[in-house]
């Protein structure tokens, strides 16, 4: 039987192949128009308090428009909320077919799927089936965004894609989602799309249209209204730094009239600004003490892995050294230019204040350092990232090592992170025999009682356990061959678990 002819008069739409049909199995439960995204659904899949007024028929099933309402700014603000997945190993525990996922992707950018389905695995890492827009592999980011075509990929091991995922909970927010059945279906219809635009058609467009029905992206909003804030905040600052030059200059009157000596605010300017940059040096070293000692805490009892650590490190340095550069230094430089250029007097100093803060600002915004994450902070992050190949996650028990892994133990000062491999496990003593490479007695094997801080590395060497431990009882291994830059402790155990040597130190 054909299938009858499709039309949506609102668009104009006549022309069938440009319906997507939404199907849950072999079930039709939905369609979309192309040229205006309006849908029509079952009735069990439409939202609650929906009119039921424009409908489509096909055979004996009637299809019902899906009404969208719109969403004010608050909402956009205020969603999503987030659940942290670290526990990337058993994500099936954390995730159901339907959910809105996002992760790090290139420069610490968010990149956002669909679950199509998840697998528990009792042998090693769930797998995860994701729909989602995805560029063409080895290429450039660029060239790979022109070629994006939504695509099911199936990951084995997600956490070789990234050390955190984050859960978008739209039940728990302001916006309320449809259902998973509908989300899923949404997301399959949307299989082989090509045309992705970073603007208005990309990934985290994708995700909540596949979520909610609409074409939005809820970090574009949040960039607008920042935007706005940020011009409103560089004319307070103007009017701030107009009238505080305003108030120097007359300053510099009372004191002509009192004491007989002109007091020149051009030199006072450079004078303020210099004890205002060493202020702002001190202020954020201070603060970056206090982002250092929360991130080890973080690394202590959240259990992130190294390579997480290292960036999330480099990112608090560099976004301290940003706010110091474009807080202090920048206005500073500012100031005393245009206070060069321009004839003494209150409208001379306001423009000179205002135009180091309007330069700061502007050069900040744009990088963000007002925001969560700059673009310089995010590249020496996922530069980091780059060079530290490998992962390792916190051992909160005992019953989580076992033989053959390769773990990450503090020995002392200056030795904080010593490898090993496991060779067995005693779980009724709390304790498990390890051996280690040392650069005085060469392979050892020693008793060690489990404690924290403990840490797994994930490599994913071809081995069995009982191939990783062979390799590390080799005999050919030498205290002469230890180097502490080439073949250390952390190069013995990675060639056991993987064969290969990493080129850090």
């Amino acid at each position: 039987m054909a299938e009858p002819l499709l039309q949506h008069r609102a668009c104009r739409n006549t022309r069938n192949e440009r319906f997507k049909r939404y199907r849950d199995g072999d079930v039709l439960i939905g369609l979309c128009c192309d040229e205006c995204h309006s849908e029509w659904v079952l009735p069990d899949h439409l939202p609650p308090d929906n009119p039921n007024n424009e409908t489509i028929l096909i055979g004996r099933s009637s299809f019902y428009l899906i009404e969208k309402e719109g969403v004010d700014d608050q909402t956009f603000s205020a969603h999503p909320l987030t659940t942290r997945i670290d526990n990337l190993r058993n994500i099936a525990e954390y995730l159901t077919p339907g959910d809105h996922i996002k992760y790090h992707w290139r420069l610490n950018f968010d990149h956002h799927a669909i679950v199509e389905s998840v697998e528990m695995n009792p042998y090693g890492p769930d797998k995860v089936t994701l729909i989602h827009w995805q560029g063409g592999r080895g290429e450039s980011m660029i060239s790979a965004k022109a070629s994006a075509t939504v695509v099911r990929e199936r990951i084995d091991d997600i956490g070789r894609k990234t050390s955190v995922v984050y859960r978008c909970d739209y039940d728990e927010g302001d916006i309320r989602a449809d259902s998973k059945v509908l989300t899923v279906a949404r997301a399959k219809a949307w299989l082989g799309e090509t045309g992705y635009n970073l603007l208005n058609k990309n990934c985290e467009h994708f995700a909540i249209f596949c979520k909610i029905g609409r074409h939005c992206s809820f970090q574009q909003e949040r960039l607008i209204k920042r935007f706005m804030s940020f011009c409103g905040e560089v004319w307070g600052q103007i009017s701030r730094q107009a009238l505080v030059a305003t108030g120097t200059e007359l300053m510099g009157n009372v004191i002509e009239v009192g004491v007989g000596n002109r007091f020149s605010v051009n030199a006072l300017s450079p004078a303020m600004q210099l004890i205002g940059l060493g202020l702002t040096a001190v202020v954020q070293g201070v603060a970056l003490c206090i982002d250092l000692t929360k991130l080890y805490g973080s690394r202590q009892h959240e259990g992130i892995s190294e390579q997480e650590f290292v960036g999330r490190f480099w990112h608090s340095v560099c976004q301290r050294m940003e706010k110091v550069f474009f807080t202090g230094v920048v206005p500073a430089v500012g100031v005393v230019a245009v206070g060069a250029l321009l004839p003494a007097g209150p409208i001379a100093t306001g423009l000179a204040m205002a135009t180091g803060v309007f330069v700061a600002g502007a050069l900040s915004t744009p990088w963000g350092y007002n925001g969560e994450l700059s673009a310089g902070c995010a590249l020496v992050a996922a530069m980091v990232r780059c060079v530290i190949k490998h992962r390792d996650v916190s051992v909160d028990s005992i019953r989580e090592v076992s033989p053959g892994d390769h773990l990450v133990m503090p020995k002392w000062f200056l030795h904080p992170r010593c490898h090993g491999i496991v060779l067995s496990v005693d779980v009724g003593r709390g304790e498990f025999r390890v051996i280690r490479f040392t650069y005085q007695r060469g392979v050892i094997t020693e008793r060690t009682k489990f404690g924290k801080p403990l840490y797994k590395v994930l490599s994913d060497g071809p081995y069995e356990p009982e191939e990783v431990i062979r390799r590390a009882n080799n005999n050919d291994i030498v205290v002469s061959d230890y180097n502490i830059l080439s073949f250390n402790c952390k190069h013995f155990a990675f060639w056991c678990k993987t064969g290969r040597i990493p080129a850090e130190p």
